[in-house]
């Protein structure tokens, strides 16, 4: 009877271990994909040469500007219908500790969206030759959607 009780908190243990490093892996994304931002915009402020011009050709202009809006919008509505508090915490409800299994890729993909904002300044700003400033906002809008992005877990009862 001792040994059924020991090897039931065991695997309680280990269960609980097992949970805690899975809450881990989208902290670990989210900040990897917070560090890429950071990246681009090094490399416009750092690596580029001077700008080519202060005039950006306008289909460079024009296809950072509509991919960085089109991936915002995007990320903003799978954030909302999916990822809502409301929302994670019924399928906390439903399917305990699991539900991070069926929200995980949904966050992959808003911050992917917030990743493509940035990658449409450094579009502009790098491919296009404008001055590197011009990544900042881009940078400043991802950064801001990844924060609020951040990972939620439901407190546990």
């Amino acid at each position: 009877n001792y040994s059924k009780l020991n090897s039931s908190r065991k695997m309680q243990e280990l269960d609980q271990k097992s949970n805690n490093a899975t809450k881990l892996v989208p902290w670990i994304i989210w900040g990897a994909l917070n560090f890429s931002l950071l990246t681009y915009v090094f490399l416009c402020f750092f690596v580029r040469k001077e700008p080519v011009s202060d005039l950006v050709p306008d289909a460079i202009y024009r296809s950072g500007l509509g991919i960085a809006f089109g991936a915002g919008l995007i990320s903003i509505l799978v954030f909302r219908a999916k990822l809502s508090r409301e929302k994670i915490n019924q399928l906390y409800q439903t399917h305990g500790h699991k539900y991070i299994a069926s929200v995980f890729q949904f966050y992959i993909f808003c911050w992917a969206m917030n990743e493509v904002i940035c990658i449409g300044g450094f579009l502009i700003t790098f491919v296009g030759g404008a001055p590197a400033q011009n990544i900042i906002p881009y940078f400043a809008v991802a950064m801001f959607l990844n924060l609020v992005m951040a990972p939620f877990y439901p407190k546990i009862k």
